[in-house]
Parts: structure tokens; C-alpha cells; sequence
């Protein structure tokens, strides 16, 4: 029943945007004017059904997928492994194989859920060539932070049967989790700790990021621009 709700939200959702069909689309930008490249007439482009089949699908992006396994796949496992102390702190990828085992020896089923799920998502991200695959990686995250929890869950239980008081028991497990959880907060801020310490925006001035010092200018500008073009004028911009 859960899935089943979850697909008919999924599918309502792409529906209700299609609906509103405001006239800067991304069918009247893009897709509509190269229907032909993805085996589409201009009668397809105005069946709303086939808009949204074409969207849901991912008809679009479909021939990144598995494109070249020989050659995308060994380049993403690299960026994908290079990028986890970044990502997380050496203590949490420590503990993802003792939750590994320790969920496996409580619930064999959930541990293999959880698995699967993490390998379906990471065969898929290793094959799936787009230049911002580090974006996708985030759901198999969430995954693997489940895994580094039931580990820090071991770790703290073993702890317990350690000490036999259970005041002090309770105050170790409560200080072990603080740090855990703190050093967890470590690879999010020390690459910009520099720039929140000094009060400024963490990633002005990076490539792709949409603000730097004149950003406030160029917008004054842009509205300038936009408000002198004639009536569905087509702009180019780098």
C-alpha cells in the first residue's frame, strides 16, 4: 500500500505541473523544438500523457545510462571512494562494516534490504554518465549513514556491558554519541569554516554557483534587459 500511494503521488504530482502548462515550459524551451531527436512528432509534444510518460521516464537522459560501463564505471567507483572523507569522518566509515555485521546478525532481512538498495543505487550511479554524478550519490548517503548508526548502536551497547552502573553507563553512551555526532558535523564545515568564521557567503566566486559580488548588479541589468526585449524574443546566453 505504501508503494502503491507513493507511485500515484509520483505520477499526480508530474500531472498537476503538466496541467498548469506555463508557457515557459521546458517542452516549448527545449524539447519541443528536438522532438525529432528522441523519435517524437509535434502531436506527441501536445498529448499531455506523452509529455509526462517522456518526463517520468526519463526519455531525455536515457542514453547516459549505461553508455560506456568499460569506461564510466571505473571513473565514478574512483570519484565516488576519493570523495567519501569528504563526506563523511573516518570514524562513521569505521563503523558502517560493524553495523553491516551487526544488523545482519539482529535482522537478516532489513540488513539485506538495506544492501540491495545500496547496490541497486550505486550500479546505477556508476553507469550513468552526466558530468554532476556526485549529486546522485546523496541518496546511497542516507543508506550508508543507516549503516555507520547501527554501528555507533553496537559500539555503545558493547560499552554498556562494560560498565555495570547504569548511571555511568548512561552518561559514557550519552558522550560517545556527541562526539560521534560532532565528528560527523566535521566534514561539512571544515572546508569552509575559514569563510563562516569570517562572516562571508562560504561559496562566492565558485564555478557554477549562482551568486557572487555583483550579483545584485546584474540582476538590475538582466531586469533591464528582459523588459526591453520585444514579445517572445529568443535569448542566447553562454
Amino acid at each position: 500500500l505504501g508503494g502503491l500511494a507513493g507511485f500515484l503521488l509520483y505520477v499526480g504530482i508530474f500531472f498537476a505541473v503538466d496541467i498548469r502548462f506555463p508557457p515557459a515550459n521546458i517542452f516549448n524551451a527545449s524539447y519541443g523544438p528536438s522532438c525529432s531527436l528522441w523519435g517524437m512528432t509535434p502531436a506527441d509534444v501536445a498529448n499531455p500523457i506523452k509529455r509526462v510518460w517522456f518526463v517520468g521516464s526519463a526519455g531525455q537522459w536515457r542514453s547516459a545510462a549505461f553508455a560506456d560501463p568499460a569506461h564510466i564505471m571505473p571513473q565514478h567507483m574512483a570519484q565516488f571512494a576519493l570523495g567519501l572523507p569528504h563526506e563523511f569522518h573516518y570514524s562513521a566509515l569505521a563503523l558502517m562494516p560493524l553495523g553491516t555485521l551487526a544488523l545482519f546478525a539482529r535482522d537478516r532481512r532489513m540488513a539485506g534490504l538495506l544492501l540491495l538498495a545500496l547496490a541497486i543505487q550505486l550500479i546505477f550511479y556508476f553507469n550513468y554518465k552526466v558530468w554532476d554524478i556526485y549529486v546522485f550519490y546523496i541518496p546511497s548517503y542516507l543508506l550508508m549513514a543507516i549503516l555507520a548508526a547501527a554501528g555507533l548502536r553496537e559500539l555503545l551497547q558493547w560499552e554498556r556491558r562494560w560498565i555495570p552502573r547504569r548511571t555511568i553507563a548512561a552518561i559514557v553512551s550519552g558522550s560517545v554519541a556527541i562526539v560521534f555526532i560532532l565528528l560527523g558535523a566535521v566534514p561539512m564545515l571544515e572546508s569552509r569554516w575559514n569563510a563562516i568564521a569570517t562572516g562571508i557567503v562560504p561559496f562566492a566566486g565558485e564555478r557554477a554557483y549562482p551568486y557572487d559580488h555583483n550579483t545584485e548588479r546584474m540582476h538590475r541589468i538582466a531586469g533591464a534587459t528582459v523588459q526591453a526585449l520585444p514579445r517572445d524574443a529568443i535569448v542566447f546566453t553562454n
